[in-house]
This record gives structure tokens, C-alpha cells and sequence, in this order.
């Protein structure tokens, strides 16, 4: 019976095992064992640092997808609030490797068991930084100065000082402004260089045509002139939107490293 009972184990297992784990035996062998201890285990704290071994040998591997599956079955056991809160912080760091920053707002853990799993400094940067990912600095500014109160008072003053917006530029109305004044879309979105070349190009183009036709030569001032004009306006346009939301990128990956100077500095706290 144990025989076919181990076949089955293997059979599921196999349908969810990566590739990676075909090549790599031994952890494939692990994997196994895990699963069917689980399995022949009747004991729900057991079973539950079974699946969480499983945990540790698939983040292990970088799979953390399969990580957080496997703390998902973990609920469906009976066990002690602390082990919840361990499941809560291995699933927290899972999301957090995978860039599911919303997901980790959302976890949330008691400060006492935080201590108990020596975990407190780890959960507070991973929180901090997923704020900082998903662009929430009002709450991550709340959380600085909350964490530096405590560990360097001194540098709260320069955490208040830090904006929790950026200045956006809307794509569409710089689009909509190039398609008016070509180059103008340009100059608004933070590049006048381009915006200036943009108009210097339009213009030019306007003045071959005008010139063309007023000598009758209109199959000139059309081929030379209208075909590459209306090219060099669609393109104005669309580079125009394409660069407003680079340059709104660029304030915000310069916001965010502004926040995570002090995110990092905490790792040099004594929690």
C-alpha cells in the first residue's frame, strides 16, 4: 500500500515540479520525501514545518511561485499564531522576490511575533521598499520617520522634507500640444532641444512646400515635401507622449532612490 501511495505522491508532485528540478535529483528526492511525510503524517503543526522545508527548498531553487503555493496549503492546517506569522512573513518574502509589491502591503504581522522570528528589521525593509515600489511615499515617509524615531531621531527632519509626489506631465495634452505647435509637445514634456529641432524641421518642411508650389513645382513640393511632412508630424506627436512618460520615469526612479537611501540605512540598525 505504502508503495502505491508513494507512486501517487510522485505522480502529483511531478505535474508541478519546475524543469529545473529534473535536472537537479537531489532536491527532486527531497521534494518527495516532504511530500510524502506530509502525507503520512496526521499532525497539523507537523505537516505544517513539512510544507514549510518544501518552503525553504523551493526559495532555495528561486521558485518562488511554488513557495507560495505551498504556504497557501499550510492554512488549511490547525496551528499556533506564531507558525501563522511565519507563513505570513515566508509568504511576504515571496511576493517581494516575485516584484508582487501590492501583495506585501497587504501582510500584516505583530510586532511580538516579528521579534520571536528575529524578524523585525527584514519585515520593515521589505515593507518600506514595496511602498517605495508601488509608489505609495506617503505612507512610506510615514513609516521612515515612525522607524527613525526610534533608531537616528537626527534624520527625520530630511525624511520631511521629502516630496511624496512628483511633478507629472500628462502624455496626452503634450501629444495634443505638438499636434497644434509642432515641438511644443516636446519643450513641455522637458526636452526644448528636441521641441526646438522638431519646430526648425516643420518649418523648413512648410517652407519647401510653400516655395515648390509657387513655382508650379507641385509634384516636387509634394513627394519632397507634403509626404515627409506629414511623416515628421505623426512621429512629433508620438514622441512627443513617448516622451513625457519618460521623463515622468525618470522622476520617479529618482524619487524612489531618494527613499531607498534611507530604506538601506536601516540595515544598519540594531533592532
Amino acid at each position: 500500500m505504502k508503495k502505491y501511495l508513494n507512486i501517487i505522491i510522485l505522480i502529483c508532485l511531478s505535474s508541478t515540479i519546475n524543469a529545473q528540478l529534473l535536472v537537479d535529483t537531489n532536491s527532486a528526492k527531497k521534494l518527495l520525501n516532504y511530500e510524502i511525510e506530509y502525507w503520512q503524517s496526521t499532525d497539523d503543526s507537523v505537516r505544517a514545518v513539512t510544507l514549510l522545508k518544501k518552503v525553504e527548498l523551493y526559495k532555495s531553487l528561486d521558485l518562488y511561485n511554488n513557495s507560495i503555493f505551498e504556504l497557501d496549503r499550510i492554512k488549511n492546517n490547525k496551528i499556533d499564531s506564531l507558525t501563522i506569522n511565519k507563513i505570513k512573513y515566508e509568504k511576504l518574502v515571496s511576493f517581494f522576490l516575485t516584484n508582487n509589491f501590492n501583495y506585501c502591503s497587504q501582510i500584516s504581522i505583530n510586532n511580538s511575533d516579528l521579534i520571536k522570528l528575529n524578524k523585525s528589521k527584514e519585515y520593515a525593509i521589505i515593507q518600506l521598499n514595496s511602498l517605495n515600489e508601488t509608489e505609495n511615499w506617503k505612507q512610506c515617509k510615514n513609516e521612515l520617520i515612525n522607524t527613525y524615531f526610534h533608531f537616528d531621531s537626527a534624520k527625520i527632519s530630511l525624511i520631511q522634507k521629502l516630496p511624496t509626489t512628483i511633478k507629472y506631465i500628462n502624455p496626452k495634452t503634450c501629444k495634443r500640444l505638438s499636434a497644434v505647435v509642432p515641438g511644443l509637445g516636446e519643450t513641455v514634456a522637458g526636452y526644448p532641444i528636441k521641441g526646438l529641432t522638431s519646430f526648425v524641421i516643420h518649418s523648413s518642411l512648410i517652407y519647401f512646400i510653400g516655395y515648390n508650389y509657387y513655382y508650379h513645382f507641385y509634384f516636387t513640393g509634394s513627394v519632397s515635401g507634403i509626404l515627409p511632412l506629414t511623416k515628421f508630424y505623426g512621429g512629433g506627436k508620438r514622441l512627443s507622449e513617448h516622451l513625457a512618460e519618460q521623463k515622468n520615469q525618470q522622476r520617479k526612479n529618482s524619487l524612489k532612490n531618494k527613499y531607498s537611501f534611507f530604506i538601506n540605512e536601516i540595515n544598519h540598525f540594531d533592532f
